[in-house]
Protein backbone atom coordinates (compact mmCIF):
# COMPACT_ATOMS: atom_id res chain seq x y z
CA UNK A 1 0.00 0.00 0.00
CA UNK A 2 1.05 3.37 -0.34
CA UNK A 3 2.57 5.30 2.66
CA UNK A 4 0.85 8.55 4.17
CA UNK A 5 3.61 10.81 3.17
CA UNK A 6 3.52 9.36 0.05
CA UNK A 7 -0.03 10.16 -0.59
CA UNK A 8 -0.10 13.86 0.26
CA UNK A 9 3.54 14.26 -1.98
CA UNK A 10 1.15 12.78 -4.52
CA UNK A 11 -1.81 14.67 -3.94
CA UNK A 12 -0.08 18.10 -3.81
CA UNK A 13 2.51 16.96 -7.29
CA UNK A 14 -0.95 15.70 -9.67
CA UNK A 15 -3.54 17.79 -8.27
CA UNK A 16 -3.97 19.79 -11.38
CA UNK A 17 -3.72 16.49 -13.57
CA UNK A 18 -6.01 13.72 -11.65
CA UNK A 19 -8.70 13.29 -8.71
CA UNK A 20 -6.36 11.66 -6.27
CA UNK A 21 -8.63 9.42 -4.52
CA UNK A 22 -8.80 8.42 -8.03
CA UNK A 23 -5.16 7.91 -8.89
CA UNK A 24 -5.04 6.16 -5.70
CA UNK A 25 -7.59 3.32 -5.88
CA UNK A 26 -5.99 2.44 -9.19
CA UNK A 27 -2.59 2.16 -7.76
CA UNK A 28 -3.78 0.26 -5.17
CA UNK A 29 -6.29 -1.71 -6.00
CA UNK A 30 -6.00 -2.57 -10.16
CA UNK A 31 -1.87 -2.45 -9.80
CA UNK A 32 -0.50 -3.06 -6.56
CA UNK A 33 -3.45 -5.51 -5.40
CA UNK A 34 -2.20 -8.09 -8.33
CA UNK A 35 0.94 -10.01 -6.85
CA UNK A 36 2.45 -10.38 -10.44
CA UNK A 37 2.21 -7.24 -10.91
CA UNK A 38 3.97 -5.90 -7.46
CA UNK A 39 6.51 -8.76 -8.43
CA UNK A 40 7.61 -7.57 -11.85
CA UNK A 41 7.50 -3.99 -10.42
CA UNK A 42 10.06 -5.57 -7.80
CA UNK A 43 12.04 -6.62 -10.33
CA UNK A 44 12.57 -4.00 -13.23
CA UNK A 45 13.38 -1.28 -10.75
CA UNK A 46 15.42 -3.56 -8.40
CA UNK A 47 13.12 -2.37 -5.68
CA UNK A 48 12.08 -4.49 -2.38
CA UNK A 49 8.45 -5.76 -2.47
CA UNK A 50 7.48 -3.69 0.90
CA UNK A 51 9.41 -0.77 -0.17
CA UNK A 52 7.49 -0.28 -3.23
CA UNK A 53 4.36 1.89 -1.59
CA UNK A 54 7.37 4.55 0.28
CA UNK A 55 9.53 4.37 -2.57
CA UNK A 56 10.10 6.44 -5.54
CA UNK A 57 8.80 3.82 -7.55
CA UNK A 58 5.07 4.98 -6.68
CA UNK A 59 5.83 8.15 -7.75
CA UNK A 60 6.73 6.77 -11.58
CA UNK A 61 4.14 4.74 -11.77
CA UNK A 62 2.10 7.54 -10.62
CA UNK A 63 3.25 9.67 -13.29
CA UNK A 64 2.74 6.62 -16.28
CA UNK A 65 -0.88 6.74 -14.82
CA UNK A 66 -1.74 10.99 -14.80
CA UNK A 67 -0.03 10.54 -18.10
CA UNK A 68 -2.46 7.65 -19.65
CA UNK A 69 -5.34 9.51 -18.23
CA UNK A 70 -4.40 13.50 -19.12
CA UNK A 71 -4.26 12.05 -22.88
CA UNK A 72 -7.35 10.49 -22.57
CA UNK A 73 -8.82 13.07 -21.17
CA UNK A 74 -8.47 15.43 -24.12
CA UNK A 75 -10.52 12.76 -26.11
CA UNK A 76 -13.32 13.26 -23.10
CA UNK A 77 -16.12 15.81 -22.27
CA UNK A 78 -16.44 16.80 -18.67
CA UNK A 79 -19.55 14.35 -18.47
CA UNK A 80 -17.82 11.25 -19.81
CA UNK A 81 -14.49 12.13 -17.76
CA UNK A 82 -16.95 11.60 -15.03
CA UNK A 83 -18.16 8.27 -15.91
CA UNK A 84 -14.69 7.34 -16.65
CA UNK A 85 -13.36 8.06 -13.18
CA UNK A 86 -16.12 5.86 -11.94
CA UNK A 87 -15.61 2.74 -14.31
CA UNK A 88 -14.26 -0.31 -13.26
CA UNK A 89 -13.63 -1.03 -16.86
CA UNK A 90 -11.77 2.48 -17.79
CA UNK A 91 -9.73 1.69 -14.40
CA UNK A 92 -8.95 -1.75 -15.51
CA UNK A 93 -7.63 -0.85 -19.04
CA UNK A 94 -5.34 2.19 -17.48
CA UNK A 95 -4.11 -0.09 -14.44
CA UNK A 96 -2.88 -2.55 -17.73
CA UNK A 97 -1.67 -0.09 -19.83
CA UNK A 98 0.75 1.34 -16.67
CA UNK A 99 2.33 -1.87 -16.37
CA UNK A 100 2.68 -2.12 -20.19
CA UNK A 101 4.70 0.95 -20.36
CA UNK A 102 6.43 -0.34 -16.68
CA UNK A 103 7.96 -2.70 -18.27
CA UNK A 104 10.30 -0.28 -20.19
CA UNK A 105 10.70 2.23 -17.99
CA UNK A 106 13.85 1.37 -16.71
CA UNK A 107 15.12 1.41 -20.06
CA UNK A 108 13.70 5.32 -20.29
CA UNK A 109 15.48 6.37 -17.36
CA UNK A 110 18.68 4.93 -18.57
CA UNK A 111 18.30 6.48 -22.29
CA UNK A 112 18.11 9.93 -20.43
CA UNK A 113 20.93 9.40 -17.81
CA UNK A 114 18.78 8.41 -14.68
CA UNK A 115 16.15 10.91 -14.66
CA UNK A 116 13.01 10.41 -14.70
CA UNK A 117 11.84 12.91 -17.26
CA UNK A 118 10.58 11.00 -20.45
CA UNK A 119 8.08 9.70 -18.36
CA UNK A 120 5.94 12.53 -18.45
CA UNK A 121 5.04 11.45 -21.78
CA UNK A 122 4.67 7.63 -21.62
CA UNK A 123 2.99 7.31 -25.37
CA UNK A 124 6.29 8.05 -27.00
CA UNK A 125 8.61 6.31 -25.07
CA UNK A 126 8.94 3.13 -26.97
CA UNK A 127 9.58 5.10 -30.48
CA UNK A 128 12.38 7.18 -28.04
CA UNK A 129 14.15 3.48 -26.80
CA UNK A 130 13.35 1.96 -30.59
CA UNK A 131 15.65 4.94 -31.98
CA UNK A 132 18.33 4.46 -29.34
CA UNK A 133 18.39 0.90 -30.01
CA UNK A 134 19.07 1.38 -33.87
CA UNK A 135 21.44 4.21 -33.19
CA UNK A 136 23.64 1.88 -30.77
CA UNK A 137 22.95 -0.64 -33.38
CA UNK A 138 24.38 0.65 -36.52
CA UNK A 139 27.32 2.14 -34.29
CA UNK A 140 28.47 -1.35 -32.79
CA UNK A 141 27.43 -2.25 -36.02
CA UNK A 142 25.71 -5.35 -34.61
CA UNK A 143 22.99 -6.40 -36.78
CA UNK A 144 24.36 -4.77 -40.31
CA UNK A 145 26.88 -7.31 -42.38
CA UNK A 146 29.67 -5.31 -43.80
CA UNK A 147 28.52 -5.43 -46.76
CA UNK A 148 25.24 -3.97 -46.16
CA UNK A 149 26.79 -0.92 -44.52
CA UNK A 150 29.27 -0.57 -47.30
CA UNK A 151 26.15 -1.06 -50.19
CA UNK A 152 24.05 1.13 -48.21
CA UNK A 153 25.87 3.67 -47.08
CA UNK A 154 24.11 7.03 -47.55
CA UNK A 155 20.76 5.21 -46.12
CA UNK A 156 22.65 3.86 -42.94
CA UNK A 157 23.85 7.29 -42.31
CA UNK A 158 20.46 9.50 -43.06
CA UNK A 159 18.19 6.29 -40.28
CA UNK A 160 21.33 7.18 -38.03
CA UNK A 161 21.06 11.14 -38.37
CA UNK A 162 16.65 11.23 -38.28
CA UNK A 163 17.37 8.86 -35.41
CA UNK A 164 19.24 11.46 -33.62
CA UNK A 165 16.75 13.99 -34.14
CA UNK A 166 13.39 11.97 -32.90
CA UNK A 167 15.79 11.24 -29.33
CA UNK A 168 16.44 15.38 -29.73
CA UNK A 169 12.59 16.01 -30.45
CA UNK A 170 11.25 14.21 -27.56
CA UNK A 171 13.62 15.19 -24.81
CA UNK A 172 13.43 18.52 -25.89
CA UNK A 173 9.66 18.66 -25.62
CA UNK A 174 9.50 16.93 -22.44
CA UNK A 175 11.93 19.60 -21.02
CA UNK A 176 9.73 22.41 -22.71
CA UNK A 177 11.99 23.75 -24.77
CA UNK A 178 9.34 23.99 -27.43
CA UNK A 179 11.60 26.00 -30.12
CA UNK A 180 14.28 24.16 -30.08
CA UNK A 181 12.25 20.69 -30.53
CA UNK A 182 10.76 22.48 -33.51
CA UNK A 183 13.80 23.58 -35.01
CA UNK A 184 15.00 20.11 -34.82
CA UNK A 185 11.75 18.56 -35.97
CA UNK A 186 12.64 20.70 -39.16
CA UNK A 187 15.83 18.87 -39.91
CA UNK A 188 13.90 15.74 -39.43
CA UNK A 189 11.86 16.79 -42.24
CA UNK A 190 14.55 17.21 -44.01
CA UNK A 191 16.37 14.36 -43.83
CA UNK A 192 13.43 12.58 -43.53
CA UNK A 193 12.95 14.01 -47.57
CA UNK A 194 16.67 12.99 -48.27
CA UNK A 195 15.77 9.26 -47.13
CA UNK A 196 12.62 8.47 -49.04
CA UNK A 197 14.38 10.26 -52.53
CA UNK A 198 17.09 7.84 -51.91
CA UNK A 199 14.89 4.94 -51.15
CA UNK A 200 12.55 5.91 -54.31
CA UNK A 201 15.28 7.12 -56.49
CA UNK A 202 18.03 4.38 -56.09
CA UNK A 203 20.04 6.64 -58.95
CA UNK A 204 20.46 9.54 -56.43
CA UNK A 205 23.07 7.88 -54.20
CA UNK A 206 26.27 8.61 -55.89
CA UNK A 207 24.89 12.25 -56.66
CA UNK A 208 23.88 12.56 -53.02
CA UNK A 209 27.46 11.73 -51.72
CA UNK A 210 29.49 13.83 -54.28
CA UNK A 211 27.02 16.71 -53.28
CA UNK A 212 28.03 15.90 -50.11
CA UNK A 213 31.86 16.23 -50.23
CA UNK A 214 31.06 20.00 -52.42
CA UNK A 215 29.38 21.08 -49.63
CA UNK A 216 32.05 20.01 -46.28
CA UNK A 217 34.48 21.64 -49.35
CA UNK A 218 32.55 25.05 -49.91
CA UNK A 219 31.89 25.67 -46.55
CA UNK A 220 35.34 25.27 -46.02
CA UNK A 221 36.04 27.95 -48.20
CA UNK A 222 38.00 25.92 -50.67
CA UNK A 223 35.00 24.60 -53.86
CA UNK A 224 35.95 21.92 -55.69
CA UNK A 225 37.35 22.13 -59.57
CA UNK A 226 34.10 19.71 -60.48
CA UNK A 227 31.39 21.72 -58.54
CA UNK A 228 32.15 25.17 -60.10
CA UNK A 229 32.42 23.37 -63.59
CA UNK A 230 29.19 22.44 -63.11
CA UNK A 231 27.78 25.71 -61.62
CA UNK A 232 28.90 27.10 -64.92
CA UNK A 233 28.02 24.63 -67.31
CA UNK A 234 24.13 24.62 -65.55
CA UNK A 235 24.39 28.43 -65.36
CA UNK A 236 23.99 28.95 -61.80
CA UNK A 237 23.17 32.16 -60.49
CA UNK A 238 25.62 33.44 -57.95
CA UNK A 239 22.41 33.68 -55.81
CA UNK A 240 21.13 30.02 -56.23
CA UNK A 241 24.78 28.19 -55.35
CA UNK A 242 23.42 27.40 -51.51
CA UNK A 243 20.16 26.28 -53.17
CA UNK A 244 22.24 24.42 -55.76
CA UNK A 245 24.41 22.94 -53.11
CA UNK A 246 21.43 21.48 -51.11
CA UNK A 247 19.34 20.12 -54.10
CA UNK A 248 21.59 20.13 -56.84
CA UNK A 249 22.01 16.05 -56.13
CA UNK A 250 18.37 16.07 -57.65
CA UNK A 251 19.37 16.22 -60.91
CA UNK A 252 20.39 12.64 -61.30
CA UNK A 253 16.51 12.27 -61.70
CA UNK A 254 15.55 12.21 -65.02
CA UNK A 255 12.01 14.26 -64.34
CA UNK A 256 13.59 16.44 -62.01
CA UNK A 257 12.59 20.14 -62.55
CA UNK A 258 15.58 21.80 -61.47
CA UNK A 259 14.26 24.10 -59.14
CA UNK A 260 16.51 23.06 -56.20
CA UNK A 261 14.38 23.83 -53.61
CA UNK A 262 13.41 21.75 -50.19
CA UNK A 263 9.58 22.24 -51.97
CA UNK A 264 10.66 20.40 -55.62
CA UNK A 265 12.19 17.67 -53.48
CA UNK A 266 8.54 17.32 -51.95
CA UNK A 267 6.81 16.77 -55.48
CA UNK A 268 9.11 13.82 -55.95
CA UNK A 269 7.11 11.42 -54.20
CA UNK A 270 3.30 10.33 -53.21
CA UNK A 271 3.25 12.30 -49.70
CA UNK A 272 5.33 15.08 -50.54
CA UNK A 273 2.51 17.67 -50.17
CA UNK A 274 1.68 17.15 -46.89
CA UNK A 275 5.81 16.46 -45.44
CA UNK A 276 5.88 20.31 -47.50
CA UNK A 277 2.72 21.27 -45.59
CA UNK A 278 4.49 19.82 -42.10
CA UNK A 279 7.48 22.15 -43.21
CA UNK A 280 5.77 25.27 -43.83
CA UNK A 281 3.65 24.75 -40.77
CA UNK A 282 6.60 24.42 -38.27
CA UNK A 283 8.44 27.55 -39.63
CA UNK A 284 5.60 29.51 -38.72
CA UNK A 285 6.06 28.51 -35.51
CA UNK A 286 9.62 28.84 -35.16
CA UNK A 287 9.51 32.37 -36.23
CA UNK A 288 6.06 33.26 -33.87
CA UNK A 289 7.85 31.97 -31.26
CA UNK A 290 10.81 34.14 -31.62
CA UNK A 291 8.90 36.95 -31.54
CA UNK A 292 7.23 36.24 -28.69
CA UNK A 293 3.77 34.70 -29.64
CA UNK A 294 2.36 32.28 -26.89
CA UNK A 295 0.82 28.68 -27.93
CA UNK A 296 -0.79 26.00 -25.78
CA UNK A 297 1.75 23.99 -25.95
CA UNK A 298 -0.09 21.21 -23.73
CA UNK A 299 -2.27 20.10 -26.67
CA UNK A 300 0.03 21.54 -29.42
CA UNK A 301 2.75 19.40 -28.48
CA UNK A 302 0.94 16.35 -29.49
CA UNK A 303 0.59 17.52 -33.00
CA UNK A 304 4.21 17.26 -33.42
CA UNK A 305 4.70 14.37 -31.41
CA UNK A 306 2.11 12.45 -33.34
CA UNK A 307 4.13 13.78 -36.70
CA UNK A 308 7.42 13.05 -35.51
CA UNK A 309 6.20 9.26 -34.67
CA UNK A 310 4.57 9.39 -38.28
CA UNK A 311 8.13 10.37 -39.58
CA UNK A 312 9.72 7.52 -37.05
CA UNK A 313 7.94 5.12 -38.42
CA UNK A 314 8.81 5.28 -41.56
CA UNK A 315 12.88 5.43 -40.65
CA UNK A 316 12.18 2.48 -38.25
CA UNK A 317 10.64 0.35 -41.74
CA UNK A 318 13.68 1.46 -43.82
CA UNK A 319 15.67 0.01 -41.05
CA UNK A 320 14.30 -2.84 -40.79
CA UNK A 321 14.43 -3.95 -44.38
CA UNK A 322 18.45 -3.50 -44.09
CA UNK A 323 19.05 -4.76 -40.42
CA UNK A 324 18.88 -9.08 -39.18
CA UNK A 325 18.88 -9.08 -35.74
CA UNK A 326 15.72 -6.56 -34.92
CA UNK A 327 16.20 -6.50 -31.46
CA UNK A 328 12.93 -5.79 -30.69
CA UNK A 329 11.80 -7.73 -27.78
CA UNK A 330 12.26 -5.97 -23.78
CA UNK A 331 10.96 -7.60 -20.75
CA UNK A 332 8.10 -9.03 -22.74
CA UNK A 333 7.05 -6.32 -24.68
CA UNK A 334 7.65 -5.64 -28.42
CA UNK A 335 8.69 -2.23 -28.93
CA UNK A 336 8.14 -1.84 -32.24
CA UNK A 337 4.77 -3.22 -32.01
CA UNK A 338 4.14 -0.80 -28.69
CA UNK A 339 5.17 1.84 -30.76
CA UNK A 340 2.46 1.24 -33.58
CA UNK A 341 -0.14 0.71 -30.93
CA UNK A 342 0.68 4.14 -29.15
CA UNK A 343 0.90 6.02 -32.41
CA UNK A 344 -2.36 5.37 -33.09
CA UNK A 345 -3.59 6.21 -29.93
CA UNK A 346 -1.59 9.57 -30.51
CA UNK A 347 -3.34 9.69 -33.92
CA UNK A 348 -6.76 9.88 -32.62
CA UNK A 349 -5.70 12.35 -30.11
CA UNK A 350 -4.89 14.80 -32.41
CA UNK A 351 -8.10 13.99 -34.67
CA UNK A 352 -10.36 14.35 -32.17
CA UNK A 353 -8.90 17.85 -31.17
CA UNK A 354 -10.18 20.74 -32.77
CA UNK A 355 -8.35 22.16 -35.54
CA UNK A 356 -8.36 25.53 -34.60
CA UNK A 357 -5.83 24.50 -31.55
CA UNK A 358 -3.51 23.89 -34.47
CA UNK A 359 -3.64 27.07 -36.78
Amino acid sequence: MIGEKEKIFLAEIFVKDINNHFLFDVLENYILAKPENVALISQLFSCPIDKIGTSQVIYLLSKVVVAIHRANKLMMSANEEKNALKSETYKEELASETMEQARIAPLNLQGLENTNTFLNEPYVAPAFIYSNIIVHAIVDNRDLSLKEIKKNKVTINLIYEACKSVISIMVLFQLGAHSQAITVYRNLLEQMVKLKIIELYPETRASYCRFCDYNVAYQNGRPSKQFLKELEEKKIRKAWTQNFLMYGWLDAIDTYNHNYSFKSATDLFSDGPNIYKLYEYASRFTHSIHIGLEYNWENLKYYFLINTLSLFRFVADTYRKYTKNKEEIVNGINIYDLMVKNGDRLQKIVSYLSTTQFA
